[in-house]
């Protein structure tokens, strides 16, 4: 599989039903740096596995709308929405983040990633 459906095929796996996604997904050699509101966050496989771990604990749906998928060589940059059900409220669903990331894939297993995060509830920003 190339590295644009690799990426495609990840953003569209179930995750909350994917207890072995990050194992179909990424190497075990992982080099993942994260950008979010509270910082840079630095994440290795065992990091990344126990994070969406956590995930199948909170949501009952978690969703991904892609924006934009581009390839370049072997690197893949997507633009995204992710939408979650809470098990709490499983009617409603909430748009709960922002991303833009850059995957690099070799060998048909994405072995580094590049992101950048913001809260969907974070307030509009207009410049002076």
């Amino acid at each position: 599989m190339g590295p644009k459906k690799l990426v495609k095929a990840f953003y569209n796996a179930h995750v909350v039903e994917d207890a072995n996604i990050v194992s179909r997904f990424f190497h075990k050699n992982l080099e993942l740096t994260w950008f979010s509101s509270h910082g840079k966050v630095v994440m290795g496989f065992d990091q990344l596995d126990a994070f969406f771990k956590e995930i199948n604990k909170t949501y009952y749906d978690l969703r991904v709308a892609v924006h934009h998928l581009v390839k370049e060589g072997n690197t893949v940059a997507v633009r995204c929405t992710y939408f979650a059900r809470t098990i709490e409220n499983p009617d409603e669903e909430l748009a709960i983040s922002h991303f833009n990331a850059f995957w690099e894939v070799s060998d048909g297993i994405i072995v580094k990633g590049h992101m950048m995060s913001q809260p969907a509830s974070a307030p509009d920003w207009q410049p002076l």
